[in-house]
């Protein structure tokens, strides 16, 4: 994933589980969730590698 490797390269990770990371991008897929949601989706879930 894109976002992954973003934050890899950013000296971040994603805490989120592959459940909670598969509905996120599934719902970004079928046009559900807004960038706005996503970025709010994100800030509890990005922490310091």
């Amino acid at each position: 994933m894109a976002l992954g490797l973003f934050l890899e390269e950013n000296g971040l990770c994603l805490t989120a589980t592959d459940d909670d990371a598969t509905e996120a991008k599934l719902g970004v897929a079928r046009g559900e969730v807004t960038i706005e949601a996503l970025t709010e989706w994100l800030r509890p879930r990005v922490e310091p590698a």
